[in-house]
């Protein structure tokens, strides 16, 4: 699909699998908040089953692709050496309340707009615009505040937050058995509780839309990271989410009609004798949309790519700084082994050399005219070599 573009490829899989996935929560209605509601009101867990079994089918699609070659789950944003824990536990408090007050997730209220919810309408912009404020606007300074916070595994012997290289090194075990183990623990633990309950393995609704989501959530990686591979122009890898697109695209709509003049596009307006000879205003709009745009798509797409490679940069910067400090730490143990060197030299110049030189000129039968003084001795014992290395 290479002829098409990553921009093309990742648009239409994302269009087909939002279909699919946006089609299956209308029907079964499927929802984050609603099966917990159900649960904790009703006693009534098929919603939240459901919502388990998406996860334990994602896990299983996810490590599956990840286990097979297919794609790099290390190289999204998920898995950064940054451990964020005082960033998600504030956010998903956030979240969490949030979703009560609007009554589902930023997935069920997408879903809810294309049905033409109003009310899902002002949440939509509203959740667009502090996606936005969040990672550039007004929030981004006490973002970056709460981030100062953030763990950074490197320092641990950690390459990244996955919980199996966690629990491996934990016990003591390899990343690459651990990951395995502890997914398909997770996996095995969430399929347990889903269909152990009765009502949950009778009510088919529930169980289609848990396989469809989480088949979703897998066909989102395998689609940025295999479809729109592109060495040239590459895509973040990413699955099914919301909030940052959200903003991305109320973003993207501004954008669009920031340059636009109200005055040219009003029907009632008088026109030119131009315009009343070769056209009404009818077509001014066209015209208008038209001018600005082809010039803001190109704007659109160099500010996805300067948000990426932002992004990458500041995890080289991140790295930078590892290696920076490791590099003192081996500094400061090379300046420990110069210091010790430098100590016994001292010590053989001034006392272990000296003694064995008096004690082997006063031994009987010692001939002083052919005995070679030790010191010199010691200093030929390290001499360069024809290529000018060191030799021992």
């Amino acid at each position: 699909m290479s002829e098409l573009g990553t921009t093309t490829v990742v648009g239409l899989g994302g269009l087909i699998i939002g279909i699919v996935f946006g089609a299956v929560v209308q029907r079964t209605n499927f929802c984050t908040m609603g099966g917990i509601s159900d649960l904790v009101l009703m006693g009534d867990g098929r919603r939240f089953r459901a919502w388990l079994l998406a996860i334990a089918v994602a896990i299983i699609g996810t490590q599956a692709l990840y286990f097979a070659g297919v794609i790099d789950i290390n190289k999204s944003i998920y898995l950064s050496p940054n451990l964020g824990w005082l960033g998600a536990i504030i956010g998903g408090l956030m979240f969490g309340f949030g979703m009560t007050q609007t009554g589902g997730c930023a997935s069920k209220t997408l879903v809810r707009l294309g049905s033409g919810n109003l009310k899902s309408l002002i949440v939509m912009v509203v959740l667009g615009i502090f996606a936005y404020m969040t990672p550039r606007g007004l929030l981004a300074l006490p973002r970056l505040q709460i981030e100062t916070t953030n763990i950074d595994l490197t320092a641990r012997g950690l390459h990244n937050q996955n919980l199996g290289e966690m629990a491996g090194a934990a016990i003591g075990l390899a990343a690459g058995p651990a990951r395995a183990a502890v997914a398909a623990a997770l996996a095995l633990l969430l399929l347990t509780v889903c269909f152990k309950d009765a009502a949950f393995r009778h009510s088919l609704p529930d169980i289609v839309s848990g396989v469809v989501i989480g088949l979703c959530a897998a066909a989102g990686w395998l689609v940025t990271g295999v479809l729109a591979a592109d060495e040239f122009n590459p895509v973040q890898l990413a699955s099914i989410t919301f909030v940052a697109p959200a903003g991305d695209s109320l973003q993207s709509i501004v954008a669009t009609i920031k340059g636009l003049s109200t005055d040219e596009l009003e029907p009632r307006r008088k026109r030119s004798w131009w315009e009343q000879l070769f056209g009404g205003a009818g077509g001014k709009a066209d015209k208008v949309l038209e001018r600005y745009d082809p010039g803001q798509a190109q704007i659109d797409k160099i500010t996805n790519d300067l948000d990426m490679h932002q992004h990458k940069l500041l995890i080289d910067i991140k790295s930078l700084d590892v290696l920076y400090q490791k590099t003192l730490g081996f500094y400061d143990e090379l300046a420990l082994y110069i210091a010790a060197g430098a100590a016994k030299l001292e010590e053989l110049d001034k006392t272990v050399i000296p003694a064995a030189q008096a004690a082997a000129d006063g031994a009987p039968g010692a001939d002083n005219s052919t005995t070679r003084p030790l010191g010199t001795a010691r200093d030929e014992r390290i001499t360069p070599d024809a290529g000018g290395a060191l030799r021992y």
